[in-house]
């Protein structure tokens, strides 16, 4: 299986400032200071405020809350007890591939810590120390450490509505748990699974890389990302481990980073896999937009039938997609009309993309896989969509999003909704793409005509019927709109961190959560 490496990302805009177009450079001239995580000596090689700590340029803290969601303020010096110190970056966070910085040590989960001992204390807001290494509150891998498997915070909703579920796989506005077939197992480490010491689900490390155990061989090279992970050359296109041998798209990233002025959109051909090594921090909008089951961007195995055995269903292609939940009826449908039906799993074992509706107008919600060796957390402000289209037509199903790391965050949404079915009075209205919340995207609303159903969302995981006809035009009326489909979060503890919203809610079976693979 060949390798494509290629920089998926990591575009930064560079301005021309008092550039010299003639002459030799001036003598009194001195050299460019360095940006964040650049190369230096000293501090005076750095932009200010950057500080020169283990030869690159880092920001100064006095504690985590002075860094980035997710990284660890760092004793300057590589000891502890410090009063100053310096946010630790992405690529000084895992000792996965290496020895750590100064004197930190390489702790549990893999993780550069700075240590501590019995006549030594932790600073930097650092509080906890557990085996000769400094935990961080801060930090959401420590946090699990240091909390025995509980987030911090309680188990309050925190105000985030109507699947507003926090710290466990409970549903805190209905009280149900989420629905997983499969027992999840104690996680217990693997360090001989290679650089991320779990299994992913879909594919192994094993075989990508010349390395004989899939080691961090296959992270060689790998960039940070910032804000731009779509319409990139895969590094691999790979066979998922399904008796199908379904294929999906793979890139290999050393972290990534999602601004909240970004709106970045992953898209392709076929379902897309970000394996990242260390650190996934999204704080803006993220697209998984339609196109990813198989080559066709309206295909799928729950695409309502216009015809079976001979005899036609005209009004079936006015059915919405189906995935995990089943498309909604048009307005004129005949009691043998067929829907789309259901596939996939909890697990999303293989990683599938939704199915567009019965008449091929739009394509179903894409599918993701993102997995992490540190962690993943979604911001307040972030989100990922992975909504069915609203096409001249029923809507499309929503598609798929699978997340696995050791620690997952999630404060703002994860949705795969299905898209609003389209509208009809003397012509037509579209629907809405499914939405990135826990609200049901509506369909097409004519004066005086028939409204096309509402997307799914929420604890509703079907798409929502047309309403009554009106003109009963046959083979053209008011359609039905899209199912939902499917969420898994995989962690060390089988319980991720949740503040913000999932829907399909987590007192549905299309939205679960289980245990990192050893």
């Amino acid at each position: 299986m060949k390798r494509r490496r290629s920089v998926v990302g990591s575009v930064v805009g560079l301005s021309a400032v008092g550039v010299l177009t003639a002459g030799a450079p001036s003598c009194n001239s001195s050299p460019p200071l360095v940006g964040l995580a650049g190369n230096c000596s000293l501090n005076s090689d750095c932009n200010s405020p950057l500080a020169c700590v283990f030869s690159h340029c880092h920001t100064q803290c006095h504690a985590s809350s002075d860094c980035p969601t997710g990284e660890r303020c760092v004793p300057a010096g590589g000891v502890d007890g410090g009063t100053d110190g310096v946010c630790q970056l992405p690529a000084e966070s895992t000792c996965s591939a290496g020895p750590c910085a100064g004197n930190q040590v390489c702790g549990s989960n893999f993780q550069c810590r700075a240590p501590c001992g019995p006549t030594t204390t932790c600073g930097l807001g650092a509080t906890t120390c557990s085996g000769n290494q400094c935990l961080d509150p801060h930090n959401p891998v420590d946090e699990i450490a240091i909390t025995g498997g509980t987030p911090l915070g309680g188990s309050s909703d925190g105000g985030g509505g109507a699947d507003a579920i926090a710290d466990a796989p409970v549903d805190q506005a209905s009280g149900a748990t989420s629905v997983d077939a499969t027992p999840d197992v104690p996680f217990v480490a693997n360090p001989a699974a290679g650089a991320l010491w779990f299994m992913p689900t879909n594919f192994s490390l094993l075989g990508l890389d010349a390395g004989p155990t899939g080691d961090a061989g296959i992270f060689t090279g790998a960039p940070d990302v910032l804000n731009n992970v779509q319409n990139g050359v895969p590094d691999w296109t790979i066979t998922q481990n399904d008796v199908n041998q379904t294929p999906a798209d793979l890139y290999v990233l050393h972290s990534l980073t999602i601004d909240p002025t970004s709106s970045v959109t992953i898209s392709g051909p076929r379902p897309v896999i970000l394996l990242v090594l260390t650190t996934v921090n999204i704080q803006g909008p993220v697209y998984v937009t339609a196109g990813s089951f198989g080559g066709d961007v309206y295909a799928g195995p729950g695409e309502p039938p216009a015809t079976s055995q001979g005899i036609a269903y005209p009004e079936s292609t006015d059915y919405g997609g189906s995935y995990c939940g089943v498309g909604g009826a048009a307005a004129v449908s005949g009691a043998n009309e067929p829907t789309g039906q259901t596939y996939g799993n909890a697990s999303i074992s293989p990683l599938m993309g939704g199915s567009g509706s019965g008449c091929n107008c739009g394509g179903g919600g894409g599918a993701v896989q993102i997995v992490a060796g540190t962690s993943i957390t979604i911001g307040t402000n972030g989100f990922i969509s992975a909504g069915g289209s609203a096409g001249y037509g029923g809507g499309a199903s929503g598609g798929a999003i699978l997340l696995e790391a050791p620690s997952v965050v999630i404060r703002g949404n994860l949705a795969a909704n299905g898209g609003g079915g389209r509208g009809y009075a003397n012509g037509s209205t579209s629907g809405t793409s499914g939405t990135p919340n826990d609200q049901p995207a509506p369909g097409g609303a004519p004066n005086g005509g028939t409204s096309g159903g509402a997307g799914s969302a929420g604890a509703s995981v079907n798409g929502g019927a047309a309403g009554a006809v009106l003109d009963g035009v046959p083979g053209f009326s008011a359609a039905g709109g899209g199912g939902a489909g499917w969420i898994r979060i995989n962690t060390v503890t089988g319980v991720a961190n949740v503040t913000g919203i999932i829907s399909p809610h987590m007192s549905t079976p299309c939205a679960t959560q289980g245990t990192l693979a050893p």
